[in-house]
C-alpha cells in the first residue's frame, strides 16, 4: 500500500472528491468540495487537476457533484448541489457544464450508463434525471408515485440490468424500476418490511440484482412520508435483497446470522460470489449466488 500526494496539486479542505471512474490509464475524480477535477495518471503515478472555475463551477461547498460515469472519452458528473451536469473530456483535458434548469440540492444520485444515456436515480425529490450524451440534452422525469416532499435519499443508487435501471431502496421501501427505452418508471412492492435504509448498494449477478445489506437502519432520526420509524427493539433483521430481472420479482435472503452492523457500498461480484465490504463491523460478507 502507498499514497500519492494531492496537496502539491492544490487540493485543500476536508471535502475533496466523491466518486471516480477509469478511462484508459487515467482515473477521474468527481469534485465535491474542490474547484477542480482530480486526475490520477496510473502509468506515471502523477496526480494533477483541471480547473472548473472557468466554466462557472466554483465555491467550496461540500457537495458539487456525486459520482462519475464514462461514456467514450466523456466523464459525466451527477449534480448534487449544482444547477448543471459537469462534463470532463479526457482527450482534450477540458471541463464544461450543461445547465439543467434546476438547483435544488440532492435531487439526483450517481448516474448509470445505458447506451448513450446517463440515468440518475431520485435522491431527495421525486424525479429521474436523463442526460443524453450524443445530443447534450438533459430532462427530468417526474415520478408522481413517490413522495413529493424533500426527504432523505429515496434510493441509494441504480444498477443497470439490460435496458432497465434498478434503483436500490434506501428510505423508500419499494424497488424502483426505470425502463430506459420507454422512459417509464414503476414501483415494485417488497411485500415485506425490509426496514429503513436496509440496503447500501447493488450489483448485477447474471439475472439477479443483489442488494447490499446495511445496518444503518438502526441509527435513524428522520421519518419518511407514510412510514413509521422502527422501534428501538425492532425485529427487522439484516437481509440481502434480490431483484429477479427475468420474473420481475423481489425476495430476501436472511442475513441475521452475520455481522449486524451491516456492509457498505455495492458488493463486488467474483465468479458466483458477491463480496460485501465491512461497514462498522469486523467481518467481510460473502453471498453465494
Amino acid at each position: 500500500f502507498r499514497t500519492v500526494d494531492t496537496i502539491a496539486a492544490g487540493v485543500r479542505g476536508v471535502y475533496k472528491y466523491r466518486g471516480a471512474v477509469a478511462v484508459g490509464t487515467q482515473v477521474i475524480f468527481a469534485p465535491t468540495g474542490q474547484d477542480n477535477v482530480g486526475i490520477y495518471e496510473v502509468d506515471t503515478g502523477v496526480f494533477r487537476t483541471v480547473d472548473t472555475t472557468a466554466a462557472g463551477v466554483k465555491g467550496r461547498n461540500n457537495s458539487k457533484y456525486v459520482g462519475a460515469v464514462a461514456v467514450g472519452t466523456q466523464v459525466i458528473f451527477t449534480p448534487s448541489c449544482q444547477d448543471n451536469i459537469g462534463i470532463y473530456k479526457v482527450d482534450t483535458a477540458t471541463f464544461r457544464k450543461v445547465d439543467i434548469g434546476e438547483s435544488k440540492c440532492h435531487t439526483y444520485i450517481k448516474g448509470v450508463v445505458v447506451g448513450t444515456k446517463v440515468i440518475m436515480a431520485p435522491g431527495e425529490y421525486n424525479k429521474v434525471g436523463v442526460y443524453e450524451v450524443d445530443t447534450g440534452r438533459f430532462r427530468s422525469i417526474l415520478i408522481p408515485d413517490l413522495p413529493t416532499t424533500p426527504t432523505r435519499h429515496k434510493y441509494g443508487l441504480g444498477v443497470r440490468a439490460g435496458t432497465k435501471v434498478i434503483f436500490v431502496p434506501a428510505y423508500e421501501p419499494r424497488v424502483g424500476i426505470f425502463e430506459v427505452n420507454t422512459e417509464t418508471f414503476r414501483l415494485l412492492d417488497t411485500a415485506t418490511d425490509v426496514g429503513y435504509t436496509m440496503y447500501h448498494g447493488g450489483v448485477l449477478a447474471g439475472t439477479q440484482v443483489i442488494f447490499t445489506p446495511s445496518g444503518a437502519y438502526r441509527q435513524l432520526k428522520n421519518k419518511y412520508p407514510g412510514r413509521d420509524l422502527p422501534a428501538p427493539d425492532s425485529t427487522v433483521d439484516l437481509n440481502i435483497g434480490i431483484y429477479e430481472v427475468d420474473t420481475d420479482t423481489f425476495r430476501t435472503v436472511d442475513a441475521a446470522a452475520t455481522d449486524q452492523e451491516g456492509y457498505k457500498a455495492s458488493g463486488v461480484l467474483m465468479g458466483t460470489q458477491v463480496v460485501f465490504i465491512p461497514r462498522l463491523g469486523p467481518s467481510v460478507g460473502i453471498y453465494n449466488v
